[in-house]
């Protein structure tokens, strides 16, 4: 019986080792399989987190882009209103442009008038000047010629004035500067009475001779008349 029991008490001392080559065997497989098991589980994890992060940096891109393009937008905005300005100014200059040459033409043209004015005033004044000396040479000529009276006032009856009454002789007329004596200024003048002729005729003796170019006077064609009677008949 002894035997039997130390036999027994043997066995399980040489089954030991194996149980435990076999337990170590299974505790590292598991080991590994943990570890594999939780690095599988990282990585996913890993590639979970990294393609949120991708997401959200993703999101971040497309909001930069978004503003940079709002901004882009609103500088273009602001291209095209300062472009509408420009074009608005542009306008206004080229107006104003038009404007000052329109003006400085007129100023041009008024200035060529004015020369064009003071030229012939001056031409003017040069032939006024000019013809000045000629009208006083021929002014008292033309003043004997106009002072008888006309042949149509020759003919009319004249009545005597009172005694003791002299009509003065009327001044030559005299010509203005820068005007010819014409026809109506050289018979211009007030007549001279008729009944002064015959005296005026018969105090200055034989008629003077009329120059060759001038018509005979109408005092010389109508010859002396007799002295008239004091009652005038």
């Amino acid at each position: 019986e002894e035997e039997t029991e130390e036999k027994e008490n043997e066995s399980p001392k040489e089954i030991d080792p194996v149980k435990k080559k076999i337990d170590n065997d299974l505790s590292e497989a598991n080991v590994a399989m943990a570890a594999a098991a939780a690095l599988a589980s990282a990585a996913t994890k890993a590639k979970h987190l990294a393609a949120v992060e991708e997401r959200k940096i993703k999101s971040l891109v497309a909001l930069l882009v978004e503003t940079q393009m709002k901004k882009l937008e609103i500088k273009l905005r602001h291209f095209e209103e300062l472009e509408t300005i420009m074009d608005r100014e542009k306008e206004a200059l080229e107006q104003q442009r038009q404007q000052l040459l329109n003006e400085r033409q007129n100023f041009h043209m008024e200035q060529l008038k004015y020369a064009e004015m003071r030229a012939r005033q001056q031409l003017e004044q040069q032939h006024s000047q000019n013809t000045q000396p000629q009208g006083a040479a021929t002014g008292p000529g033309m003043g004997h010629v106009g002072a008888p009276g006309l042949p149509g006032m020759m003919g009319q009856p004249q009545q005597p004035p009172p005694y003791g009454v002299h009509h003065p002789m009327p001044p030559p007329h005299q010509t203005q500067p820068g005007q010819m004596p014409g026809p109506g200024s050289m018979m211009s003048g007030p007549p001279m009475p008729g009944r002064m002729m015959p005296n005026i005729h018969s105090a200055s003796g034989p008629h003077p001779q009329t120059p060759s170019g001038m018509p005979p006077m109408p005092g010389s064609m109508m010859g002396s008349r007799p002295p008239m009677a004091p009652n005038g008949m």
